[in-house]
């Protein structure tokens, strides 16, 4: 008997380390994999958006805690084709940001990624249990941000309109334009960064643990979810109210309030009290809630013991052995496409001080003084000049030319989305057929400009920020490179000179950027 003891504790053992070295193999891939997305999360820890991200953390894993004793009593059944594709899909997304230079999509790749791996290697059993832990870490990409973020412009103004509606009742006179609410003492604007929209993210992100751990059922859970969005957008509304009643009783006190009362923060903290209340209100109109945990007997332990020390059950079976064989090649392939697959870099055929620097009656300088948002970072090579024709009309124009594009500098970045906001479509007559670019407003203090640009890659003019990145994986995926151009001109002056200027420069330009090896 203490022979047979010996025994099936030494074949545990070297089951364990045999589980512990091929769970570690997956792991170490991920981690090598993510290693550019991980460190730009933690990267964001420090600053006012990510602040909240150990909190999402510590959520998800406890949303895994809290199922752990259904977890333990699971057995692995490797789901191998749902699991490949889940895999490889995620995979893909991740090789796609990559050669796209898209961070985002490159955080976004993980959950997919990591369901492909528990389908695989645990099945559908283990992948209902860690489904909404794994998927919850979509909050730490900033995807459901920029999802929002998006729409900024309606929060703004449905926050404005709230703000107004309240300060009508209260008995002021109030008059709204758009996001601008103008009243006899003051006149507030309602900007981006007054939308609410990272303090709605961080509400929602904190009301689906809630949902899923005070509501019994499903219709429950997302009416709770949904209501966070609500929330966030009308106590928004009654901040913004609050700060016009406060300034006429304050004048000239700071626009927060005392201890910054006022600001976006107590979106959150008013926000989530109110979300809870209305959590507690739902539990108790829920007069048939079911308490299944509380009526099921208690786990036979001594079963639950029995079946862990049965070594023939923690061994390896054909199938989790495959599963292992799919993981490991698509993270290892994956691997090195990532680190080692890149763009080369083109030169430009010309140089772009041979563009004219006279066209349509206006004579050029070069500059190095132009608006930062024109040129927020520097590209591999650069024009700018100021063009003017002596009537009081003045062009300043930017080309910046990126051999390759990567993370650093590209033509699609963050810091030029602002030219993308109320963006209009403006045709400039070619040589043979009308050239479409994007036309957009520039306002600086007192002075308001128009704005044309687009974006060239080969002969191609794009005018969509997300077109730019889509042809900038497949270029980078079929041809090797991803070079391309930006190009910005801003005018101020008579319509007819700046058109006249635009025929002549826009086909010119065009043609100098696609003669390029």
């Amino acid at each position: 008997m203490a022979k047979y003891t010996l025994t099936l504790h030494s074949i545990n053992i070297q089951v364990t380390l045999l589980h512990l070295f091929f769970y570690s193999l997956p792991i170490t891939f991920i981690a090598l994999l993510y290693q550019e997305p991980i460190s730009h999360i933690l990267g964001q820890w420090h600053t006012l958006g990510g602040a909240h991200f150990p909190l999402l953390i510590a959520v998800s894993l406890y949303l895994i805690w809290i199922q752990r004793s259904n977890i333990r009593s699971l057995q692995p059944e490797p789901a191998l084709v749902s699991g490949t594709l889940v895999l490889a899909t995620g995979c893909f997304i991740l090789f796609a940001g990559k050669i796209g230079s898209t961070i985002l999509v490159q955080q976004v790749s993980i959950v997919p990624v990591l369901l492909g791996v528990i389908l695989l290697l645990g099945g559908f059993s283990y992948f209902k249990y860690l489904f909404l832990p794994v998927s919850y870490l979509i909050f730490l990409t900033g995807c459901i941000d920029y999802l929002l973020g998006s729409f900024a412009i309606y929060f703004q103004q449905i926050t404005a309109w709230i703000s107004t509606l309240l300060l009508r009742a209260a008995g002021f006179s109030v008059f709204r334009d758009e996001i601008l609410i103008m009243m006899p003492h003051i006149s507030l604007l309602v900007v981006s960064g007054c939308s609410g929209v990272n303090q709605i993210v961080t509400l929602l992100a904190l009301a689906v643990p809630l949902a899923f751990m005070t509501q019994s059922t499903l219709v429950r859970k997302i009416i709770l979810i949904s209501s966070a969005l609500i929330i966030g957008i009308v106590v928004n509304g009654m901040r913004v109210a609050m700060i016009g009643i406060y300034a006429l009783y304050d004048e000239g006190a700071s626009l927060h309030g005392p201890y910054e009362t006022f600001a976006a923060s107590v979106i959150f903290f008013f926000g989530f009290g109110v979300m809870i209340l209305f959590s507690m209100v739902l539990n108790r109109t829920d007069k048939n809630r079911r308490t299944q945990e509380d009526n099921s007997p208690p786990p036979d332990k001594t079963q639950q013991q029995f079946e862990s020390s049965d070594p023939e059950q923690k061994s390896f079976s054909g199938k989790r052995l495959a599963s292992y064989l799919f993981v490991i090649p698509v993270l290892a392939l994956t691997l090195g496409l990532v680190h080692y697959y890149h763009p080369r870099y083109v030169e430009l055929e010309s140089p772009l001080t041979l563009i004219p620097s006279h066209m349509a009656g206006f004579s050029a300088w070069e500059t190095d003084d132009l608006d930062q948002r024109l040129r927020p970072f520097p590209a591999h090579e650069e024009l700018m000049r100021v063009y003017e024709d002596g009537q009081n009309n003045r062009i300043e124009l930017y080309i910046g030319y990126f051999g390759i594009q990567d993370r650093e500098r590209k033509i699609i970045d963050y810091r030029r989305s602002w030219m993308h906001r109320q963006v209009s479509r403006q045709e400039v007559a070619g040589s043979d057929n009308k050239i479409a670019i994007n036309k957009s407003r520039r306002s600086h203090q007192s002075s308001e400009s128009d704005v044309y640009f687009w974006y060239q890659m080969d002969h191609r003019i794009i005018r969509n920020q997300y077109a730019g990145k889509f042809f900038t994986f497949t270029d980078t995926l079929l041809k090797r490179k991803n070079n391309a151009a930006v190009v910005v001109i801003r005018a101020r002056g008579s319509d007819h000179r700046i058109m006249y200027f635009l025929e002549e420069a826009v086909p010119l330009i065009k043609t100098h950027l696609s003669g390029r090896s």
